[in-house]
């Protein structure tokens, strides 16, 4: 049976069966007052792994991985030519870092699929339940390293050369597939599929980016900027993801024109209203609680 999704619907996810997962993923690498540490590419992260890849194995789906680990659990979609949707977050957790940082990101979305599964819902885009590998950035810097290489940011060379504080690199892990759990397979990938879950937000993206295929960058310090400036290349979105630290939105986005293609925009989330960006125009502004939701365009 396949269910018609309309805009009064209003399915719920098994909460119950969630938990569980989440419970029993915190039992692998345990931590200080009852966290975690499963930092990436440690025995801790492959036995994660692959508990992960049996849960979405049960579940029907397909489980891939590109050249630096991270993990795609596919649920096809009616149309083979729609563009897949990429929901997930990562397994990996700071030295100290809790149960659910992450880990709600990638088990909650597996979790929709599940429950879609149970309701017989079928999809037009494929669904893509996704593990980033090395996100937290604890053993290997910068944070968000395969993700930064997936979208573009950074390059896969660069990647590979990044060494932990015993001086092994990701290449010398990748050497061998024993860190993944499994063999991992080439995804080539240059653009990432946005969705944008913020009203605001996505209405001007609609407006402003040419296509909702859209390459993107994620910039949350000022290293992320200068490796984004020194790749020579240039994106549809920029999110500024600041730490809310006075003064460092204001720092950071005089160079963010230079990161966007024609028709780019530039979206910032912080705790207080901006009002004026050199070289920037405020296109749209909204607020969700005590945060600003800003996107900016060039400035003509």
């Amino acid at each position: 049976m396949s269910t018609a999704m309309t805009p009064a619907s209003n399915y719920r996810i098994d909460g119950a069966r969630l938990w569980n997962m989440l419970e029993e993923m915190a039992l692998i690498g345990p931590g200080v007052r009852g966290g975690c540490n499963r930092q990436t590419l440690t025995d801790a992260d492959a036995e994660g792994r692959a508990l992960f890849k049996r849960w979405c194995e049960a579940a029907g789906l397909t489980v891939s991985a590109d050249k630096l680990g991270t993990m795609f659990a596919t649920r096809p979609g009616t149309d083979p030519n729609a563009l897949p949707v990429y929901l997930g977050s990562h397994l990996d957790t700071q030295p100290t870092g809790g149960k659910y940082d992450g880990v709600l990101g990638v088990l909650g979305a597996l979790e929709v699929v599940r429950t879609m599964n149970d309701l017989g819902i079928k999809t037009k885009h494929p669904i893509v339940v996704t593990n980033w590998t090395n996100e937290e950035g604890a053993r290997f810097a910068p944070a968000m390293l395969a993700s930064g290489v997936f979208a573009g940011a950074l390059t896969l060379d660069y990647a590979y050369s990044r060494k932990d504080l015993d001086g092994k690199t990701c290449l010398d892990l990748f050497a061998g597939s024993g860190a993944l759990g499994f063999e991992a397979a080439s995804r080539g990938a240059e653009q990432v599929t946005m969705i944008e879950q913020d009203p605001v937000a996505w209405a001007a993206l609609q407006a402003n980016a040419k296509t909702l295929q859209a390459a993107c960058v994620r910039i949350v310090r000022g290293d992320a900027l200068k490796f984004a400036r020194s790749a020579d290349q240039r994106f549809d979105v920029v999110f500024l993801d600041p730490p809310y630290r006075a003064g460092w939105i204001e720092r950071m986005a005089p160079f963010l024109p230079d990161l966007l293609r024609e028709g780019g925009v530039v979206y910032v989330e912080a705790e207080y209203k901006i009002e004026n960006i050199d070289r920037l125009t405020r296109v749209k502004q909204g607020t969700a609680g005590q945060v600003y939701y800003h996107l900016f365009a060039p400035a003509a």
